[in-house]
């Protein structure tokens, strides 16, 4: 997949694998836990206002700029995807259906019991099974829960259906059986969209027809929408002539989705951090060191790698310790702030937090052991558009 938009003044820096996590608490300010990498900046998306829509059934609905930034999220995807034989008007088409779906299921993926797994272990925009051998090749249901959490892969899961890649007891079937998505649906040009909706997620009869309710709702709000680039994107004239994405021109912190670069998988999603500012959070597939019950565990997974709050003005940081140079504490815990350095530049600052981390250490026999030290641990960067 790809993004439609490059970004400018874009470095993408050696990458370090994540070796070690501990668990903090977070300050006030809204920071995140721990981590260790670099990052740069990206622009900020205009801020969306909330638009007031109707249903088909005459109830009115409020369509919240999360809402709008999720569904953003959904368009790029779509619009992105190279499926041969695949027209740009019915590109179009499945950005209706997959809109109208996620309403139903998630409400735009506002709704917060979707980001964890219901009775049925489904999970995410589009409520998908989480369980191993289901929706989502991890070793384990919570990397599942975490994968399909991701609005750009349960989207191009909801379309293309998913190949079962991972064996398990309860699993959707053998190995290689596609889950049907749209594309699985014979009839997904010609049928009323609704019913390629229903028919891919196999809600109880009653209930077939309620994606039909949205299509008003999802119809207006991507006519408005039209021009408006998806969260950590910015829009290039419309003259200009745009390059597919590499590897150079991904910035793994501020683009949303999921990213191989130098040889290493990264997963980032956006959101609103207030009205005015939007950040990022970034993951990296790495090995994680944990110590349970005294023993030093590794697990592969999906770690937290960093948060960047996407440029704005100084006036609406004043006064926040994570853009004043210094130590400070916030909920017992020591925190320190950079700013205007050399490795930020003129404008941004960046923040860290004292943690125990787990460090991993290599003898001369070429043994591999692991100790828990003190030390300052990255955790977020703040960028400026003055």
């Amino acid at each position: 997949m790809k993004s439609r938009f490059p970004l400018r003044h874009l470095l993408v820096p050696a990458l370090v694998a994540i070796t070690s996590m501990s668990a903090v608490m977070t300050p006030a300010a809204q920071a995140d836990t721990t981590a260790n990498s670099d990052v740069r900046v990206a622009t900020a998306v205009p801020p969306l206002e909330s638009m007031r829509l109707t249903k088909s059934t005459g109830a009115k609905v409020t369509v919240t700029p999360e809402m709008q930034r999720n569904s953003l999220s959904v368009i790029d995807t779509i619009r992105s995807a190279n499926w041969d034989g695949v027209s740009a008007a019915e590109k179009e088409r499945l950005i209706v259906i997959s809109l109208m779906t996620m309403a139903q299921e998630s409400t735009f993926f506002t709704n917060p019991s979707t980001r964890v797994p219901n009775r049925d272990n489904d999970v995410g925009p589009f409520q998908q099974r989480s369980l191993v051998g289901w929706y989502a090749d991890g070793a384990t249901q919570a990397e599942n829960n975490a994968i399909l959490n991701g609005i750009p892969y349960a989207t191009l899961t909801f379309i293309e259906g998913h190949p079962v890649g991972v064996k398990a007891p309860g699993a959707a079937g053998r190995l290689g059986y596609v889950i049907p998505g749209v594309f699985q649906k014979k009839n997904w040009r010609t049928d009323e969209m609704w019913k390629v909706a229903a028919d891919v997620q196999v809600p109880a009869s009653k209930y077939r027809y309620y994606y039909e309710h949205w299509r008003p709702v999802v119809e207006a709000m991507v006519k408005a929408l039209e021009g408006v680039a998806s969260p950590a994107t910015e829009v290039t004239p419309p003259t200009a002539e745009v390059d597919p994405p590499t590897a150079e021109t991904v910035n793994v912190y501020t683009t949303a989705g999921e990213h191989t670069v130098a040889g290493r998988n990264w997963r980032t999603t956006c959101e609103a951090y207030s009205g005015s500012i939007d950040r990022c959070r970034a993951e990296i597939w790495s090995t994680q060191v944990t110590k349970v019950n005294g023993n030093f565990v590794a697990q592969n997974g999906w770690n937290f790698n960093n948060l960047t709050y996407l440029p704005a003005s100084r006036t609406q940081w004043a006064g926040h310790p994570f853009t004043i140079d210094g130590p400070f504490t916030s909920s017992g815990r020591e925190w320190k702030t950079s700013c205007a350095d050399d490795w930020t530049g003129p404008n941004a600052c960046r923040s860290f937090i004292k943690s125990n981390v787990i460090e991993s250490v290599l003898d001369a026999a070429g043994n591999r052991s692991y100790r828990e030290v003190e030390d300052w641990v990255f955790n977020s960067v703040v960028t400026f558009s003055d």
